[in-house]
């Protein structure tokens, strides 16, 4: 329902759905990802780290690592954030996907 959502350029009520749909499955990690990157495009960053975190308590998420790590890297730019998206990303150097080693390279 999320997806049909912003599929029609309906990002609040996406970001309503993904709520719900958290709520009612809280260890539901796909949900929460989609959740944490409609509250990103919102610009609800406040929103979107710690639902990032709390996949990353779930499971070793590739798509939350590197959307935490540029949030993180790019919105949230401290000292201590960019050690965070480093270490995020680390573990990605020798990897092919490019995407990951855009986000090792920006941060």
């Amino acid at each position: 329902m999320g997806d049909l959502m912003l599929s029609q350029e309906k990002t609040e009520a996406a970001g309503d759905v993904y709520q719900q749909g958290m709520t009612a499955n809280p260890r539901h990690s796909g949900l929460m990802v989609r959740a944490a990157e409609v509250a990103q495009s919102l610009g609800r960053d406040a929103l979107a780290v710690p639902i990032y975190d709390a996949v990353l308590t779930l499971e070793d998420n590739v798509v939350a690592r590197n959307n935490l790590a540029m949030l993180s890297a790019n919105r949230l730019a401290t000292e201590a954030n960019l050690r965070k998206a480093l270490s995020l990303m680390r573990p990605y150097a020798a990897s092919e996907r490019p995407a990951l080693l855009d986000t090792l390279g920006w941060v």
